[in-house]
């Protein structure tokens, strides 16, 4: 995957049942802006391994901790 798809991806963009990442958008250099990608090919879905799965879940549950805390200060 480029650089600039890795930074687009959201959550949405993940299957998580069926283990496959939609490549839809594309962060543009210039501006920030998501662009939609340039070539019907770059518009992709990937198949993702089991402990690529496991990695992405384990931060998908931490990530409202980290984003609010835990409640305990």
């Amino acid at each position: 995957m480029r650089q600039m798809e890795l930074l687009s991806l959201q959550w949405q963009d993940l299957d998580r049942s069926g283990g496959i990442l939609h490549v839809q958008r594309q962060l543009s250099r210039s501006g920030g802006r998501f662009l939609p990608q340039k070539t019907r090919a770059s518009k992709r879905s990937i198949q993702l391994g089991y402990g690529t799965l496991q990695v992405l879940e384990d931060h998908y549950q931490k990530q409202p901790k980290e984003r609010y805390g835990d409640g305990n200060r």
